[in-house]
């Protein structure tokens, strides 16, 4: 799984409140940041850019989002959004470090 999280100012149908749209590969989720800003993070099954700077990482996003019927606006806010404002990185899953004790 990638993970890509960026924040912008524009405007957004749900920017007053959290919203979160799947269609089962890719999934947005959106909440308020502060007063003026939409927080975003958008994860997809599979491999993100090499090197991943903001802008690799903001075309990376936009790529799994530009024509996804989930949620219209999801690439308006990746493309409103400055490269310096966006992070990413894999997650991996590991195995548990042990067996957990009992109660």
């Amino acid at each position: 799984v990638f993970v890509v999280l960026g924040f912008c100012s524009t405007p957004f149908e749900y920017a007053a409140d959290c919203f979160e749209a799947v269609d089962g590969t890719v999934r947005i989720y959106t909440m308020p940041f502060d007063a003026t800003r939409t927080m975003w993070q958008l994860s997809w099954r599979g491999d993100g850019p090499a090197g991943g700077d903001g802008e690799a990482l903001r075309e990376a996003a936009l790529a799994q989002v530009s024509a996804w019927p989930g949620c219209p606006d999801a690439a308006r806010l990746v493309e409103a959004t400055a490269p310096g404002d966006v992070t990413g990185y894999p997650i991996v899953d590991r195995d548990l470090p042990g067996a957990l004790p009992p109660y």
